[in-house]
């Protein structure tokens, strides 16, 4: 991923399921990329830091709806990149997360590879969609 720098959060209202995802990131990203856990609460207080947010959004974790959730984090920061994360697996199903602003969708148990690669296509300003979804 180059030199990129970004701050991750990972939204998640079931703390132990958002720190594994933070050690996996830990573990396999570059240390330029700060990672930070944050509960559905804390939305509206995302800060920026100076880098380019993306937010990895654990859907069946929170206790707010993906239409709330989503419209708070795009009018916050309309440049926040998004990368939902859910049981849907079929296109009707995930067509309107996108619809409501995301930028990447992974399957809600994403592998190690397919997370980073989600990350390193919402940083290049592309969607992102797992193989068994076909591209957006």
């Amino acid at each position: 991923m180059g030199d990129h720098k970004a701050t991750i959060y990972i939204l998640s209202d079931q703390k132990l399921r958002g720190e594994i995802i933070q050690n996996q990131l830990k573990i396999n990203l570059p240390k330029s990329f700060g990672i930070s856990l944050l509960g559905s609460d804390n939305i509206g207080t995302i800060p920026t830091d100076g880098y380019r947010p993306i937010l990895i959004i654990d859907f069946i974790a929170l206790n707010k709806t993906p239409k709330h959730i989503l419209s708070i984090l795009k009018n916050a920061n309309a440049d926040i990149k998004i990368i939902g994360m859910h049981l849907y697996r079929t296109m009707p199903l995930v067509t309107p997360l996108f619809d409501m602003g995301i930028d990447g969708y992974v399957y809600y148990e994403p592998s190690r590879d397919e997370l980073i690669a989600a990350i390193h296509s919402v940083i290049e300003n592309k969607n992102y969609m797992p193989p068994f979804l076909g591209t957006k």
